[in-house]
């Protein structure tokens, strides 16, 4: 079997909030999105989905459940130290909350900030991870010669 992501999704305390925080920051909900109840954004390769918190629980069988935003990061690697600050400023302008401002580790420059709900996304400019032109990250290793 092939490994892979096609859906990920995220739950949200207000899905109206949610999707407009997501819009702000350039991302078009698609036509199969139910209003109030769901929200796809068509990505590079998956979809990202925004559902209720309490909708997302109940159907993983687990309705006191409630997920522990910064138990993961959702990653944005960027061509660019400054098309990373940019898009970065932008999730700011947006209503998101910095949670690490930009840094240099050894591998690149970092930066992490959480939306509305405290999903944490990194941003990253990491030299041979840059996006391809469609924004999409293949491993170095798995580049075709």
């Amino acid at each position: 079997m092939k490994t892979g992501v096609s859906l990920i999704t995220l739950g949200v305390r207000n899905i109206v909030k949610s999707r407009e925080f997501y819009e702000k920051i350039g991302w078009k909900a698609a036509t199969e999105s139910v209003e109030g109840g769901v929200t796809f954004f068509q990505a590079n390769g998956f979809v990202l989905g925004l559902y209720p918190q309490d909708a997302l629980s109940a159907d993983m069988g687990a309705p006191d459940a409630a997920p522990v935003p910064g138990g993961m990061s959702l990653g944005h690697n960027y061509a660019s130290v400054e098309a990373m600050r940019a898009g970065l400023d932008a999730f700011l302008a947006a209503g998101g909350t910095l949670r690490r401002a930009p840094f240099d580790a050894p591998w690149g420059t970092i930066s992490y900030a959480a939306d509305p709900d405290g999903h944490v996304w990194e941003f990253a400019h990491v030299p041979g991870f840059e996006p391809d032109a469609l924004g999409g990250l293949t491993l170095p290793s798995e580049r075709a010669a």
